[in-house]
Formats: C-alpha cells, structure tokens, sequence
C-alpha cells in the first residue's frame, strides 16, 4: 500500500507540474514552489506540539526490528 501512495503522489505532481507548464509555462515553477513549502511550513509547525514535546522520554522496550 506504500508503494502504491508513493507512486500515485509522483503520478499526481507530474500531472499537476504539467498541467502549470502547459498553462503558465516554467515562470510559475518558483512561486508554485515557495506555496508548498509554505503549506509544509505550516503543517509542520503546527504539529510541532504534539510531535515533540518537552521534558524525558519514558524508558520503555527497545524494539529490535521490524
């Protein structure tokens, strides 16, 4: 399924970066870039409480593998 998500998002921006192409040509390739670095600015940020929180880590399990 992994696999699946990653090539379906790839197959995704190649159809979105060609429709930006074919309408706007390539000048619109650095703003559509500094938008979704934005957005993953943002998302990021935005999980930044729950991801990373302050104070110690619990001592639990060491899982070994997979």
């Amino acid at each position: 399924m992994n696999v699946v998500a990653w090539n379906g998002a790839i197959a995704g921006a190649g159809v979105v970066g060609g429709m930006l192409l074919a309408v706007w040509g390539a000048g619109v390739f650095p703003w559509a870039l500094v938008i979704l670095a934005g957005v993953a600015f943002m998302i990021a940020s935005s999980g930044h409480a729950y991801a990373f929180r302050p104070g110690l880590r619990s001592a639990g399990a060491v899982v070994g593998g997979h």
